[in-house]
């Protein structure tokens, strides 16, 4: 998998517009969604994205509550995700949702380009 789009989900839009910009500046194809249910929205109404960057704590429908309705939807649900996350329980949350990647927040910019970038490698391998 060519990791090309990637869905911002996070509320925050200091972190959205940095990330944005630096990963854009890397060559990716961004999208933002301000919660869950834009995120949601986002994915059944445009192209899919090649992966979804996921903060959990989010308003009107948060990280976990996307996560649910993502798994439910045939064609979405194996998007892979990353979710960016100052909870203390990330970890495990993660795991229950099925979701591998993490990165605990806050973190460098460089270890959020070495996470989209094993994705792939895993592809050409």
């Amino acid at each position: 998998m060519d990791v090309k789009k990637i869905l911002i989900i996070e509320d925050n839009q200091t972190i959205s517009q940095l990330l944005g910009e630096t990963l854009q500046e890397l060559g990716y194809e961004i999208d933002f969604a301000l919660n869950g249910k834009e995120g949601i929205d986002h994915l059944i109404n445009h192209v899919p994205p090649d992966l979804i960057l996921l903060d959990l704590f989010l308003p009107i429908m948060n990280g976990i509550e996307f996560r649910s309705r993502q798994l439910q939807i045939p064609e979405l649900a194996n998007i892979p995700i990353v979710v960016m996350s100052g909870d203390s329980y990330v970890k495990q949350r993660c795991a229950q949702l099925h979701i591998k990647h993490f990165l605990k927040k806050p973190f460098e910019m460089e270890d959020l380009i070495r996470v989209i970038e094993s994705f792939r490698k895993r592809s050409l391998s």
